[in-house]
Protein backbone atom coordinates (compact mmCIF):
# COMPACT_ATOMS: atom_id res chain seq x y z
CA UNK A 1 0.00 0.00 0.00
CA UNK A 2 1.06 3.57 -1.03
CA UNK A 3 -0.37 6.81 0.90
CA UNK A 4 -0.35 9.48 -1.02
CA UNK A 5 -1.23 13.47 0.37
CA UNK A 6 -1.57 17.30 -1.21
CA UNK A 7 -2.38 20.68 -0.71
CA UNK A 8 -5.51 21.94 -1.73
CA UNK A 9 -4.81 25.52 -3.81
CA UNK A 10 -7.64 25.42 -5.79
CA UNK A 11 -11.11 26.98 -4.51
CA UNK A 12 -13.48 26.10 -7.54
CA UNK A 13 -12.10 22.36 -8.20
CA UNK A 14 -14.79 19.10 -8.48
CA UNK A 15 -12.05 16.59 -7.28
CA UNK A 16 -8.42 15.34 -7.57
CA UNK A 17 -7.55 12.95 -10.26
CA UNK A 18 -4.99 10.74 -9.74
CA UNK A 19 -3.04 8.43 -12.38
CA UNK A 20 -0.57 5.65 -11.49
CA UNK A 21 2.19 4.94 -14.25
CA UNK A 22 0.14 6.59 -16.45
CA UNK A 23 -2.99 5.15 -16.30
CA UNK A 24 -6.34 6.83 -13.86
CA UNK A 25 -6.66 5.00 -11.35
CA UNK A 26 -9.66 7.21 -9.13
CA UNK A 27 -11.01 10.74 -9.16
CA UNK A 28 -12.04 12.45 -5.23
CA UNK A 29 -14.46 14.61 -4.16
CA UNK A 30 -13.39 18.60 -4.01
CA UNK A 31 -11.22 19.39 -1.20
CA UNK A 32 -9.75 15.55 -0.80
CA UNK A 33 -6.14 15.63 0.23
CA UNK A 34 -4.89 12.25 0.58
CA UNK A 35 -5.38 8.66 -0.86
CA UNK A 36 -4.62 5.45 -0.36
CA UNK A 37 -3.61 2.92 -3.29
CA UNK A 38 -3.59 -0.76 -2.37
CA UNK A 39 -3.39 -4.02 -3.83
CA UNK A 40 -0.14 -2.92 -4.84
CA UNK A 41 3.19 -5.75 -5.38
CA UNK A 42 5.90 -5.64 -3.18
CA UNK A 43 8.85 -4.48 -3.96
CA UNK A 44 7.46 -2.42 -6.65
CA UNK A 45 8.36 1.16 -7.74
CA UNK A 46 5.29 3.26 -8.86
CA UNK A 47 4.62 6.63 -10.57
CA UNK A 48 1.87 9.07 -9.26
CA UNK A 49 0.34 12.09 -10.66
CA UNK A 50 -2.35 14.02 -8.96
CA UNK A 51 -4.31 17.70 -10.42
CA UNK A 52 -7.29 19.20 -9.66
CA UNK A 53 -10.23 19.33 -11.96
CA UNK A 54 -13.51 20.98 -12.75
CA UNK A 55 -15.95 20.94 -15.67
CA UNK A 56 -13.58 23.29 -17.57
CA UNK A 57 -10.40 22.72 -17.21
CA UNK A 58 -7.41 20.32 -15.13
CA UNK A 59 -4.35 21.72 -13.45
CA UNK A 60 -1.05 20.89 -13.57
CA UNK A 61 0.12 17.74 -12.14
CA UNK A 62 2.53 17.15 -9.45
CA UNK A 63 4.02 13.76 -9.87
CA UNK A 64 5.93 11.98 -6.88
CA UNK A 65 7.33 8.51 -7.14
CA UNK A 66 6.94 6.02 -4.43
CA UNK A 67 8.22 2.29 -3.76
CA UNK A 68 6.33 -0.23 -1.66
CA UNK A 69 7.84 -2.26 1.36
CA UNK A 70 10.54 -5.32 0.06
CA UNK A 71 8.96 -8.50 -0.62
CA UNK A 72 9.07 -11.33 2.43
CA UNK A 73 12.12 -13.95 2.63
CA UNK A 74 10.65 -16.79 2.06
CA UNK A 75 12.23 -19.83 4.13
CA UNK A 76 11.54 -23.45 2.71
CA UNK A 77 10.54 -25.84 5.62
CA UNK A 78 13.46 -27.19 6.99
CA UNK A 79 13.44 -30.96 6.01
CA UNK A 80 12.39 -33.23 8.80
CA UNK A 81 15.32 -35.11 10.36
CA UNK A 82 15.29 -39.08 10.53
CA UNK A 83 17.98 -41.61 11.92
CA UNK A 84 18.11 -45.11 11.26
CA UNK A 85 17.46 -47.67 13.50
CA UNK A 86 19.08 -51.41 12.84
CA UNK A 87 18.41 -54.28 14.43
CA UNK A 88 20.89 -57.54 14.33
CA UNK A 89 19.96 -60.94 15.59
CA UNK A 90 22.38 -63.88 17.34
CA UNK A 91 20.82 -67.17 16.91
CA UNK A 92 16.77 -67.50 16.09
CA UNK A 93 14.09 -64.99 16.70
CA UNK A 94 11.39 -62.05 15.60
CA UNK A 95 12.23 -59.01 16.89
CA UNK A 96 9.01 -56.66 16.22
CA UNK A 97 8.34 -52.98 17.33
CA UNK A 98 4.85 -51.06 17.56
CA UNK A 99 6.17 -49.28 14.48
CA UNK A 100 8.71 -50.18 11.01
CA UNK A 101 10.86 -52.80 12.72
CA UNK A 102 9.61 -57.03 12.12
CA UNK A 103 13.46 -58.61 11.86
CA UNK A 104 12.21 -61.53 10.57
CA UNK A 105 12.19 -59.46 7.45
CA UNK A 106 12.28 -55.75 8.05
CA UNK A 107 15.52 -55.14 10.32
CA UNK A 108 16.52 -51.52 9.29
CA UNK A 109 13.60 -48.16 9.38
CA UNK A 110 13.94 -44.98 9.59
CA UNK A 111 12.57 -43.35 12.76
CA UNK A 112 11.69 -39.18 13.54
CA UNK A 113 14.42 -37.71 15.41
CA UNK A 114 13.78 -38.24 19.07
CA UNK A 115 11.52 -40.92 18.93
CA UNK A 116 11.55 -43.74 21.35
CA UNK A 117 11.06 -47.01 19.94
CA UNK A 118 10.52 -50.22 21.86
CA UNK A 119 11.75 -53.63 20.46
CA UNK A 120 10.42 -56.94 21.47
CA UNK A 121 12.03 -60.16 20.96
CA UNK A 122 10.04 -62.98 20.72
CA UNK A 123 12.62 -66.56 20.76
CA UNK A 124 12.01 -69.12 18.14
CA UNK A 125 10.83 -72.70 19.41
CA UNK A 126 13.91 -74.30 21.35
CA UNK A 127 15.81 -70.85 21.58
CA UNK A 128 15.57 -68.86 24.72
CA UNK A 129 16.20 -64.47 24.42
CA UNK A 130 18.84 -63.70 26.72
CA UNK A 131 19.50 -59.96 26.06
CA UNK A 132 20.49 -56.77 24.08
CA UNK A 133 23.25 -55.34 23.60
CA UNK A 134 24.37 -52.17 21.68
CA UNK A 135 22.15 -48.88 21.64
CA UNK A 136 19.48 -49.98 23.51
CA UNK A 137 18.46 -50.25 27.40
CA UNK A 138 17.91 -53.97 28.99
CA UNK A 139 14.29 -53.64 28.36
CA UNK A 140 15.01 -53.23 24.46
CA UNK A 141 13.99 -49.28 24.59
CA UNK A 142 16.19 -46.83 22.29
CA UNK A 143 15.89 -43.11 21.89
CA UNK A 144 16.73 -42.06 18.47
CA UNK A 145 18.77 -38.76 17.96
CA UNK A 146 21.38 -40.45 15.63
CA UNK A 147 21.76 -43.75 13.99
CA UNK A 148 21.63 -46.40 16.46
CA UNK A 149 22.18 -50.47 16.32
CA UNK A 150 20.62 -52.74 18.65
CA UNK A 151 21.45 -56.60 18.97
CA UNK A 152 18.93 -59.25 20.08
CA UNK A 153 20.76 -62.47 21.35
CA UNK A 154 19.03 -65.66 21.47
CA UNK A 155 19.92 -68.86 23.03
CA UNK A 156 19.52 -72.67 22.13
CA UNK A 157 18.11 -74.40 24.83
CA UNK A 158 18.85 -77.88 23.00
CA UNK A 159 22.49 -77.58 21.85
CA UNK A 160 23.91 -80.66 20.23
CA UNK A 161 28.03 -81.04 19.78
CA UNK A 162 28.73 -81.67 16.13
CA UNK A 163 31.73 -83.75 15.64
CA UNK A 164 33.09 -83.75 12.06
CA UNK A 165 34.74 -87.18 11.32
CA UNK A 166 38.47 -86.28 9.80
CA UNK A 167 39.29 -88.18 6.55
CA UNK A 168 42.93 -88.96 4.84
CA UNK A 169 42.47 -86.25 1.68
CA UNK A 170 45.24 -84.31 2.42
CA UNK A 171 43.36 -80.76 2.19
CA UNK A 172 41.90 -78.72 4.96
CA UNK A 173 39.06 -79.09 6.83
CA UNK A 174 36.04 -77.81 5.23
CA UNK A 175 32.64 -78.30 7.52
CA UNK A 176 30.54 -78.13 4.09
CA UNK A 177 32.37 -81.25 2.70
CA UNK A 178 31.72 -83.69 5.43
CA UNK A 179 28.49 -85.18 7.17
CA UNK A 180 28.78 -84.01 10.93
CA UNK A 181 27.84 -86.42 13.53
CA UNK A 182 25.49 -84.67 16.10
CA UNK A 183 25.89 -86.06 19.84
CA UNK A 184 23.84 -84.49 22.77
CA UNK A 185 27.01 -83.23 24.79
CA UNK A 186 25.15 -84.68 28.22
CA UNK A 187 25.12 -88.50 26.21
CA UNK A 188 28.39 -89.78 25.23
CA UNK A 189 32.16 -88.96 26.92
CA UNK A 190 33.68 -86.54 24.40
CA UNK A 191 36.56 -89.04 23.89
CA UNK A 192 33.97 -91.99 22.63
CA UNK A 193 32.82 -89.33 19.81
CA UNK A 194 35.79 -87.63 18.76
CA UNK A 195 37.80 -89.27 15.72
CA UNK A 196 41.54 -88.34 15.76
CA UNK A 197 42.23 -90.71 12.51
CA UNK A 198 45.42 -88.59 10.57
CA UNK A 199 46.38 -89.52 7.29
CA UNK A 200 48.22 -92.42 6.11
CA UNK A 201 51.63 -91.82 7.22
CA UNK A 202 51.11 -91.23 11.04
CA UNK A 203 50.37 -93.74 13.63
CA UNK A 204 47.69 -92.13 16.01
CA UNK A 205 45.35 -94.53 17.73
CA UNK A 206 41.36 -93.39 17.49
CA UNK A 207 40.42 -94.52 20.86
CA UNK A 208 42.47 -92.30 23.20
CA UNK A 209 40.95 -93.18 27.13
CA UNK A 210 44.53 -94.57 27.78
CA UNK A 211 45.53 -91.74 27.38
CA UNK A 212 43.55 -89.17 29.39
CA UNK A 213 44.48 -87.79 33.09
CA UNK A 214 40.96 -87.92 33.60
CA UNK A 215 38.79 -91.39 33.28
CA UNK A 216 35.21 -89.81 33.80
CA UNK A 217 34.86 -87.73 31.31
CA UNK A 218 31.85 -86.62 31.92
CA UNK A 219 33.38 -84.85 35.13
CA UNK A 220 35.93 -82.68 33.46
CA UNK A 221 35.93 -79.37 34.14
CA UNK A 222 39.00 -77.73 32.25
CA UNK A 223 38.72 -74.30 32.71
CA UNK A 224 38.56 -74.53 36.70
CA UNK A 225 35.10 -72.47 36.97
CA UNK A 226 33.45 -74.58 39.43
CA UNK A 227 31.17 -75.85 36.46
CA UNK A 228 31.34 -78.86 34.32
CA UNK A 229 31.91 -78.74 31.04
CA UNK A 230 29.03 -81.19 29.54
CA UNK A 231 26.71 -78.66 31.70
CA UNK A 232 27.60 -75.68 29.76
CA UNK A 233 27.57 -74.78 26.07
CA UNK A 234 30.06 -72.28 25.93
CA UNK A 235 33.49 -74.49 27.31
CA UNK A 236 34.13 -77.76 25.31
CA UNK A 237 37.39 -79.87 26.74
CA UNK A 238 38.38 -82.64 24.33
CA UNK A 239 41.66 -84.73 24.21
CA UNK A 240 44.53 -83.34 21.48
CA UNK A 241 45.36 -85.69 18.22
CA UNK A 242 49.35 -85.83 20.10
CA UNK A 243 49.49 -86.82 23.25
CA UNK A 244 45.81 -87.35 24.82
CA UNK A 245 46.07 -84.57 26.70
CA UNK A 246 43.24 -82.30 27.18
CA UNK A 247 42.56 -78.89 24.90
CA UNK A 248 39.96 -76.61 26.70
CA UNK A 249 37.85 -74.21 24.65
CA UNK A 250 35.99 -71.46 26.42
CA UNK A 251 34.11 -68.58 24.60
CA UNK A 252 31.42 -66.46 26.45
CA UNK A 253 27.49 -65.79 26.50
CA UNK A 254 26.06 -65.32 23.12
CA UNK A 255 28.93 -67.62 21.68
CA UNK A 256 27.77 -71.01 21.75
CA UNK A 257 30.56 -73.69 20.37
CA UNK A 258 28.98 -75.44 17.51
CA UNK A 259 32.00 -77.76 16.46
CA UNK A 260 35.21 -79.01 18.56
CA UNK A 261 37.45 -81.46 17.03
CA UNK A 262 41.21 -81.99 17.48
CA UNK A 263 43.50 -82.97 14.39
CA UNK A 264 47.24 -83.07 13.66
CA UNK A 265 49.60 -80.36 11.27
CA UNK A 266 49.75 -83.13 8.68
CA UNK A 267 45.93 -83.47 8.00
CA UNK A 268 46.75 -79.68 6.57
CA UNK A 269 46.89 -79.14 3.26
CA UNK A 270 50.66 -78.64 3.69
CA UNK A 271 52.80 -78.72 6.79
CA UNK A 272 54.63 -75.55 8.91
CA UNK A 273 58.14 -76.44 8.30
CA UNK A 274 59.37 -74.30 10.92
CA UNK A 275 57.25 -74.84 13.82
CA UNK A 276 56.02 -77.65 15.95
CA UNK A 277 53.02 -78.42 17.59
CA UNK A 278 52.93 -80.08 21.00
CA UNK A 279 49.38 -80.79 21.43
CA UNK A 280 48.68 -80.65 17.69
CA UNK A 281 45.56 -78.37 16.10
CA UNK A 282 42.07 -77.95 17.34
CA UNK A 283 39.20 -76.63 15.32
CA UNK A 284 36.14 -75.55 16.02
CA UNK A 285 33.20 -73.53 14.77
CA UNK A 286 31.18 -70.71 17.02
CA UNK A 287 27.48 -69.22 16.55
CA UNK A 288 28.36 -65.53 16.85
CA UNK A 289 30.11 -62.74 15.11
CA UNK A 290 32.79 -61.94 18.10
CA UNK A 291 34.41 -64.18 20.21
CA UNK A 292 36.43 -63.61 23.22
CA UNK A 293 38.68 -66.66 23.22
CA UNK A 294 40.58 -68.38 26.06
CA UNK A 295 42.70 -72.05 24.92
CA UNK A 296 43.65 -74.13 28.28
CA UNK A 297 46.48 -76.30 26.57
CA UNK A 298 46.63 -78.21 29.77
CA UNK A 299 49.45 -80.91 28.07
CA UNK A 300 51.93 -77.65 28.69
CA UNK A 301 52.76 -76.83 32.42
CA UNK A 302 55.17 -73.97 31.36
CA UNK A 303 56.54 -72.12 27.84
CA UNK A 304 60.05 -73.23 27.45
CA UNK A 305 60.66 -71.07 24.59
CA UNK A 306 58.99 -67.98 23.06
CA UNK A 307 55.03 -69.62 22.01
CA UNK A 308 52.94 -68.55 19.18
CA UNK A 309 49.52 -68.80 17.90
CA UNK A 310 49.88 -70.79 14.25
CA UNK A 311 46.69 -70.87 11.94
CA UNK A 312 46.48 -72.81 8.76
CA UNK A 313 43.56 -71.15 7.01
CA UNK A 314 42.36 -68.14 4.34
CA UNK A 315 44.63 -64.90 4.41
CA UNK A 316 41.49 -63.88 3.18
CA UNK A 317 38.57 -65.12 4.84
CA UNK A 318 36.98 -66.97 2.62
CA UNK A 319 39.21 -66.96 -0.70
CA UNK A 320 41.06 -70.82 -0.34
CA UNK A 321 43.36 -69.29 -2.84
CA UNK A 322 45.14 -67.44 -0.02
CA UNK A 323 45.24 -70.81 2.14
CA UNK A 324 48.15 -70.95 4.43
CA UNK A 325 50.24 -70.91 7.90
CA UNK A 326 50.26 -67.75 9.39
CA UNK A 327 51.04 -66.38 12.88
CA UNK A 328 47.25 -64.78 14.55
CA UNK A 329 48.50 -61.24 15.90
CA UNK A 330 47.16 -60.13 19.59
CA UNK A 331 47.80 -63.34 21.49
CA UNK A 332 47.88 -63.48 25.14
CA UNK A 333 50.25 -66.12 26.29
CA UNK A 334 49.85 -67.60 30.10
CA UNK A 335 50.50 -69.88 32.67
CA UNK A 336 46.73 -69.87 34.75
CA UNK A 337 46.18 -72.50 37.58
CA UNK A 338 43.42 -74.45 36.40
CA UNK A 339 42.00 -77.14 39.24
CA UNK A 340 45.44 -76.78 41.31
CA UNK A 341 47.83 -77.39 38.10
CA UNK A 342 49.83 -75.39 36.06
CA UNK A 343 48.28 -74.83 32.54
CA UNK A 344 48.88 -73.31 29.38
CA UNK A 345 46.23 -70.76 27.76
CA UNK A 346 46.30 -68.64 24.97
CA UNK A 347 43.93 -65.46 24.55
CA UNK A 348 42.64 -63.29 21.50
CA UNK A 349 39.89 -62.34 20.02
CA UNK A 350 37.90 -63.55 16.89
CA UNK A 351 35.42 -61.56 14.46
CA UNK A 352 33.62 -62.84 11.45
CA UNK A 353 34.63 -62.00 8.21
CA UNK A 354 38.21 -60.91 9.28
CA UNK A 355 41.93 -62.82 9.64
CA UNK A 356 41.65 -65.27 11.81
CA UNK A 357 37.85 -66.28 10.38
CA UNK A 358 38.15 -69.21 7.70
CA UNK A 359 35.40 -67.77 6.18
CA UNK A 360 33.90 -64.89 4.84
CA UNK A 361 30.98 -63.03 6.44
CA UNK A 362 28.52 -65.56 7.25
CA UNK A 363 27.00 -64.98 11.21
CA UNK A 364 29.52 -67.78 12.49
CA UNK A 365 33.59 -68.28 13.07
CA UNK A 366 35.63 -71.10 11.97
CA UNK A 367 39.41 -71.50 13.29
CA UNK A 368 41.58 -73.87 13.20
CA UNK A 369 44.85 -73.48 15.35
CA UNK A 370 47.23 -74.20 17.97
CA UNK A 371 50.21 -73.07 20.13
CA UNK A 372 53.74 -73.96 17.70
CA UNK A 373 57.27 -73.58 18.64
CA UNK A 374 59.81 -72.30 16.12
Amino acid sequence: QINLSWTDNSTDETGFKITKNNSLINTTDANVTSYSNTSLTCGTTYNYSVQATNASDDSTAITSSATTVACPIEIPNAPSVTHKLTVEKIGNGTITSDYGINCGNDCEQDFADQAEVNLIATPDTDWLFTGWTGDCDTEGLVRLHKDKTCIATFESTVQPVDIIPVDNADTPIDTTDNNPINIPITDVPITDVIDNTTDNSTDIPTDTTDSVDNSNELEIDGNGDGILDSEQIYVITIPDAITGKYLTLESHIGCPIKIASAHIEEEQAFESEDYSFPQGIIYYELQCKKANITMYFHGMSRFRMKPVYKKFGSLIPGDLSTLSWYTLPNVIFNIETVNGKPVATAKFTLIDGELGDNTGVDGRIVDPGGIGFK
